[in-house]
């Protein structure tokens, strides 16, 4: 009996530590695959910050930190929210990849880890920069804003925590800002009760 269960652990132990190597090696060879110059994408998505992620990867064993297993972390879960939800601050969902969230069993687990950095970092640069060039508004418009490096920020990520904390280091705190968001959630808000 004892021989039986012995069997049983380490052919269950070894399967499992067989599934992460897999994970990792994909990851690796996606990686290894866009820094030898093939295409940048994922299912019909460009990855935009390809070079930041394949630093990361490398300098982190190609160690997830959106995906466990089959499915989403604690991180991966908060983060998909944020992207879903991003609406309330101006910003378009579709920037970040959500399309290719919809649904969760058309990709492969590594193609929804780079997906979702690759949504992190595009969505912590537009929450800290904007989507515009402030350099081509007026000058009222130039506020000063801390700046912190969007790879610093992924490094910042646990799997088992929620990503909010993080993306809040990095949102403005300036009072027109603030505003600004309240009233377009007011605009929301109403246009909402016109509607129905």
């Amino acid at each position: 009996m004892q021989i039986k269960l012995v069997n049983v652990f380490l052919f269950l132990s070894f399967y499992l530590s067989a599934s992460i190597v897999s994970a990792e090696d994909s990851l690796r060879q996606q990686i290894e695959a866009w820094r030898a110059g093939y295409t940048v994408e994922i299912n019909g998505s460009t990855i935009q910050n390809n070079q930041k992620i394949s630093t990361f990867y490398e300098q982190n064993q190609f160690e997830t930190i959106w995906v466990k297993g089959n499915s989403l972390s604690i991180a991966g879960q908060s983060l998909l929210e944020v992207i879903l939800s991003i609406s309330r601050e101006g910003l378009l969902s579709n920037d970040y990849h959500a399309m290719q969230f919809q649904d969760l069993n058309k990709l492969q687990a590594v193609q929804y880890e780079l997906l979702l950095s690759d949504a992190f970092l595009r969505l912590t640069s537009h929450l800290q920069f904007g989507k515009v060039n402030p350099e081509t508004l007026s000058l009222d418009w130039k506020l000063k804003k801390k700046q912190i490096d969007t790879s610093t920020l992924l490094s910042m990520i646990k799997p088992n925590e929620s990503v909010q904390a993080v993306l809040q280091s990095i949102r403005s705190n300036q009072p027109r800002y603030l505003r600004l968001i309240e009233a377009y959630e007011s605009l929301i808000e109403h246009s909402a009760l016109f509607s129905e």
